[in-house]
């Protein structure tokens, strides 16, 4: 689904899972490095203890657009990451990561307008 929203729209996409934050940082770090120009994730099990990954986040400075499949606000989870997100979406199922690619796509066209 998200594959098929990236060619519909025509923007690269890579899809990176793990449950090791090491893992996670690297990969922010190396995409960094190589040019990426947004971040979209689900923080998932970082949502209460990722303070390194925020530290990692907030230091690389990439647009970054946190997702949750679950309406987190009902059940009074906060996640640490998402005061260095440039938004949340959360509560739509899968259908949220094809709204926050949508909001990162809005992002990374209005970056640099006032």
């Amino acid at each position: 689904m998200l594959q098929e929203h990236a060619k519909a729209k025509k923007y690269g996409l890579e899809i990176f899972y793990t449950n090791n934050e090491g893992e996670v940082i690297n990969r922010i770090y190396k995409a960094a490095d190589y040019g990426v120009d947004g971040l979209v994730m689900n923080p998932a099990g970082f949502t209460y203890a990722g303070y390194a990954l925020k530290d990692c986040i907030k230091g690389v400075g990439l647009p970054y657009v946190e997702v949750h499949i679950s309406n987190i606000a009902k059940r009074n989870i906060h996640c640490v990451l998402s005061e260095v997100s440039n938004g949340v979406i959360y509560g739509f199922g899968l259908y949220g990561y094809i709204l926050a690619l949508e909001a990162m796509l809005y992002i990374l066209s209005n970056k640099g307008k006032k």
